[in-house]
């Protein structure tokens, strides 16, 4: 009686595990695609900047530069780079 038991539990496990109406496309079926593209912010003449974040409203970037003194954000909309302030930060 064990033996049967343990050959149905392996059945019953084998026919599980068996979907073949699963596969990778289906597993995968609902990633969307990202598109990314790379801009240039600033150029190497204008120096370096670090700490690079978007504003909460997403359509600017805000950046510092490697001294920490100033800030400045680059606008996503009019693709152009504004300073806030030279403040030391």
């Amino acid at each position: 009686m064990k033996k049967y038991f343990r050959i149905l539990c392996l059945l019953t496990a084998v026919i599980s595990c068996g979907d073949e109406s699963e596969n990778a496309y289906t597993e995968y079926k609902n990633i969307e695609e990202i598109k990314t593209e790379s801009i240039e912010l600033t150029n190497s003449e204008d120096g370096k900047f670090y700490n690079p974040k978007f504003s909460s409203s997403g359509n600017r970037i805000v950046f510092t530069t490697d001294t920490y003194s100033g800030l400045w954000y680059y606008d996503l909309n009019t693709k152009v780079v504004n300073q806030l302030n030279l403040s030391i930060g």
